[in-house]
């Protein structure tokens, strides 16, 4: 058990990290591929789980360094289960 456990303990918190994580990944996997990401709130949606708007620009080159990342958040969550749905 890591202290990081406590982040999912409560069922709202694990839907809400989930969330985050999803995100977080979904951006480090644009990065990598080479998009040039802008990452905001959407406002006025109040009744929806899902408010965060990613926009991604392609730019060229990916960044080996947010595959690293990616990988590496992975590791840290015991999570490598999941690294064929987010890194490739």
């Amino acid at each position: 058990k890591t202290p990081l456990s406590e982040l999912w303990r409560h069922p709202i918190h694990t839907r809400e990290f989930g969330s985050q994580l999803t995100n977080v990944l979904r951006c480090l996997q644009l990065e990598a591929h080479g998009y040039q990401l802008t990452v905001t709130e959407l406002v006025g949606w109040e009744h929806s789980m899902k408010n965060e708007l990613i926009i991604a620009k392609k730019t060229g080159k990916g960044k080996q360094s947010a595959r690293e990342r990616q990988e590496a958040i992975l590791s840290e969550l015991n999570l490598e289960d999941l690294r064929e749905r987010f890194v490739y």
